[in-house]
């Protein structure tokens, strides 16, 4: 039986030529071998290494590699929507330039693809730590099927490096939004669990790898407004869910603090309680966090 066409879209924004082709490497290595690759790179014009990225691709002397530049930033998701508008695959998975994958990661993953209702198979993933240089475990969570509901409540499928997506998925429901400033995969497999089961590889076939800048206190701004992006998309949902209501205002309140409007905190956090005030553990643990906060800061 013919493996079908998987395209791969690895977009890039001012790396290293040795980073892009780490990532590159472990696509090209892949046991699964009926694949193509676009990079696309999202660098600026002159951002000095852009033509020592695009000989460092050259040079692997792969056909199935291809490589579009955009004339101008445009952001992640604007070059995840290039590659997925020039690919050809019936499926498509992307790679973030500082990951890698485990060479089994495809081969797995359409193993999981049983049926015309599986728009998305996510799976396990390794973490490294830069500053440390150790690596951990993420365990998965393993939810699987018409996952909607738990999905609104936490982005558990993850990082766009860990999924394999039936092309039909974009075709149906759209590509990445581009006015979002963060949550865009959040959102986007939200818009897809809403016509499609999903499906999941329970072992590490990605690794992570996470930098010094990957934290709460890191573009606060972007990170609520991504936040409250979904918010608004799923109103009606939300005001007849008060459950996941609670759950999605709750994780306004960090960022509300970091930004330094304690007004705001206060009040979402009572809205979030009242709409769950069964859920004791969870709001005294934002609670302790809000005094801790305002605490550190007086002091």
């Amino acid at each position: 039986m013919e493996e079908s066409l998987i395209s791969v879209v690895i977009p890039t924004y001012k790396r290293p030529p040795p980073m892009v082709k780490r990532a590159l490497e472990s696509v090209i290595n892949q046991s699964y071998k009926n694949i193509e690759i676009i990079v696309v790179d999202d660098s600026p014009a002159d951002f000095a290494e852009r033509g020592a990225v695009e000989a460092t691709i050259k040079s692997l002397n792969d056909r199935r590699v291809s490589y579009i530049k955009h004339e101008q930033n445009m952001g992640g998701c604007a070059a995840r929507n290039t590659g997925i508008e020039a690919s050809r695959g019936k499926f498509i998975a992307f790679l973030d330039d500082d990951d890698e994958w485990l060479p089994e990661k495809l081969h797995k993953q359409m193993a999981k693809m049983t049926g015309p209702s599986i728009g998305i198979v996510y799976c396990g993933y390794k973490i490294f730590d830069a500053t440390t240089q150790t690596t951990r475990l993420i365990p998965g969570q393993n939810l699987v099927g018409s996952v909607f509901d738990d999905l609104i409540l936490s982005n558990f499928i993850g990082s766009t490096s860990f999924v394999l997506v039936r092309r039909e998925c974009f075709e149906e429901c759209g590509l990445f939004d581009t006015a979002m400033r963060s949550s865009q995969d959040h959102d986007m497999w939200l818009r897809i669990s809403l016509k499609y089961q999903v499906n999941f590889v329970d072992e590490p076939l990605v690794i992570y790898y996470a930098h010094d800048g990957e934290r709460i206190s890191t573009n606060p701004e972007s990170k609520l407004q991504g936040i409250q992006a979904i918010n608004k998309k799923y109103e009606d949902y939300l005001n007849t869910h008060r459950k996941a209501k609670s759950v999605r205002l709750m994780m306004l309140t960090p960022f509300y603090l970091l930004l330094g409007d304690r007004r705001k905190t206060i009040a979402i956090y009572w809205q979030s309680v009242k709409l769950a005030p069964f859920a004791v553990k969870r709001n005294l643990a934002y609670l302790k966090y809000i005094a801790k906060f305002f605490f550190s800061v007086k002091h």
